[in-house]
């Protein structure tokens, strides 16, 4: 029997899984402000959106979040 190949590793940010950066959760409060939320607001939307607190992000949920923001 041959050892099986490792798979290769996906492109991008090795913390696309983990968790938000300092900066996406940065973005999220900026880009909220821009949109007329205030802070508290931003919780709860997260939270209706996601079902968790803003610091429970993962990176790909806050991407995808500002993204959605963005687009609001």
């Amino acid at each position: 029997d041959r050892p099986h190949p490792t798979p290769p590793k996906p492109n991008g940010p090795s913390q696309w899984g983990g968790a938000a950066t300092e900066k996406q959760i940065n973005a999220i409060f900026a880009i909220g402000r821009s949109k007329g939320y205030e802070a508290d607001d931003l919780k709860v939307l997260v939270g209706e959106k996601v079902g968790k607190s803003v610091m429970q992000l993962t990176s790909r949920e806050a991407s995808k979040l500002i993204d959605d923001l963005k687009a609001a």
